[in-house]
């Protein structure tokens, strides 16, 4: 009786252990709850809290039994036979035998559920290790990503102020292209102008050369005048001087009517070489006015080439605002975006941080639980 008193004390010690060790599994369960990421390393934790409870189970069934054997025997009336007394008691040894028969293979499936444990509890803590390593890694990357968006970042910044500054460097672009366009428009018309003055001054050289022809015309007829006069008075002297003392008078006359007839006709001879002079100079003048208006016409054509030239940089000048906007609203968006990332890179930092030092206390509870195995052996 002593000896099963003794087995049931050491069962209810086993018992008492496997609640200890349930203990100290349910307690990082919980911890390790508070973050599904770690959802792997709780699976072994729950899969030994189910088979120390299933051993717990089958030890306490073999105490209630023990237990309806010694209340059978307490129940026994002292009146009873000895022969029934003696039976009573070899079912009791029996069914002793039994149940110590099935705590020792309890105790050795016991023993080699806290075997698996310890291995699993090694595993664990060697996966929680790299999971350590890992996050540990993963901190540093993201780190390192979080700077490089931060650097781009700024550059992007950077990027936004030179458009800002492309874009005032474009409007001043297209003032001076709407200043030039307007300064063309305001010589085109001056040049006009020039081109119908000139015209205008051919017209009147045209009809200049029409009159000197006319006053050339006219000075060869004084000077045929002129001459006839000479003549005619070169036969009045003759005459004169044949009259004698009475054509002495007529002979003074006829000598003053030729002195005067020469003198017109070398006035009229002055006359024909002066036109002559005015005729070549107002030759050169009219070369001179066409090429003016050849030029002024060519003038024209370029005036006109540069204003259409002028009015695509214009257009051109407008597109580059447009893209320019564009541009500046694409460079916005990305920094907002590399922002964003920066952020959302360190919270991934944060957490993985958080994910290292839960890796490490799953490691520490992982070794806790492999010594807690090495003292139940």
């Amino acid at each position: 009786m002593g000896r099963l008193l003794g087995h049931w004390v050491s069962a209810v010690n086993i018992q008492l252990l496997c609640g200890v060790m349930l203990a100290f599994i349910a307690i990082p369960i919980f911890a390790l709850l508070a973050d599904y990421h770690q959802i792997w390393l709780i699976i072994p934790l729950v899969a030994t809290a189910i088979l120390l409870i299933g051993l717990v189970s089958s030890y306490h069934t073999g105490v209630e039994q023990m237990r309806a054997c010694l209340l059978a025997i307490r129940q026994t009336q002292p009146m009873d036979s000895g022969v029934h007394l003696s039976k009573s008691f070899a079912t009791l040894i029996e069914d002793t035998r039994e149940t110590f028969k099935h705590f020792q293979r309890r105790n050795a499936e016991f023993r080699d559920a806290v075997k698996e444990m310890g291995y699993s509890s090694s595993e664990l803590a060697g996966n929680a290790n790299d999971v350590s390593s890992s996050a540990a890694f993963q901190s540093k990357a993201t780190t390192s990503s979080a700077a490089a968006i931060t650097e781009i970042s700024h550059s992007i910044d950077d990027v936004g102020q030179r458009i800002v500054s492309a874009r005032e460097a474009a409007t001043a672009a297209c003032e001076l292209s709407e200043s030039g366009s307007q300064a063309l428009v305001s010589a085109s018309d001056e040049v006009k102008q020039v081109a119908a003055l000139a015209q205008e001054t051919e017209t009147r050289i045209t009809a200049l050369e029409e009159l000197m022809v006319k006053v050339t015309a006219m000075s060869r007829i004084i000077g045929e005048i002129s001459e006839q006069t000479n003549l005619l008075a070169l036969n009045a002297a003759i005459e004169a001087a044949r009259a004698g003392e009475h054509g002495r008078g007529f002979a003074v006359v006829a000598d003053e009517v030729r002195a005067l007839a020469q003198r017109s006709q070398g006035s009229a001879a002055d006359i024909a070489t002066n036109i002559l002079q005015v005729q070549t100079t107002m030759q050169q003048v009219r070369g001179s006015m066409g090429s003016v208006v050849e030029k002024t016409g060519k003038s024209m054509m370029e005036v006109g080439r540069a204003e259409t030239a002028l009015g695509s940089i214009n257009l051109r000048t407008r597109d580059v605002f447009s893209l320019i906007d564009d541009i500046a609203v694409a460079a916005q968006q990305q920094s907002q975006a590399a922002h964003e990332i920066s952020r959302h890179i360190e919270t991934v930092a944060n957490l993985a941080n958080e994910n290292s030092g839960r890796a490490i206390q799953a490691a520490e509870i992982a070794e806790h639980l492999h010594r807690l195995t090495r003292l139940t052996e």
